[in-house]
C-alpha cells in the first residue's frame, strides 16, 4: 500500500487525517514539524506527502525547494 507523510502539528485535524487515512488503508507516517518531516525522508519512500500549512518551523516552499 501507499506511504504516506503527514506534516502536521499535534492537532486534532492532523490526528483525524491520519486515522481516516489509515482507515483507507494507506500507510501513514506523521512528522509534528517540517524538519522532523525532512529527516523522514531520509529513510522512507514516500509515495505522497501532505503538508499542513500551519506548521511555523517551515513553509511549504521552502520544504518542497
Amino acid at each position: 500500500m501507499a506511504i504516506i507523510l503527514l506534516i502536521s502539528g499535534e492537532s486534532a485535524i492532523g490526528q483525524s487525517a491520519s486515522q481516516h487515512l489509515a482507515a483507507k488503508g494507506y500507510d501513514v507516517f506523521t512528522a509534528t514539524s517540517a524538519t522532523e518531516g525532512l529527516r523522514a525522508l531520509h529513510s522512507l519512500e514516500v509515495d505522497a506527502i501532505v503538508f499542513d500549512t500551519a506548521i511555523g518551523d517551515m513553509s511549504a516552499q521552502d520544504f518542497c525547494g
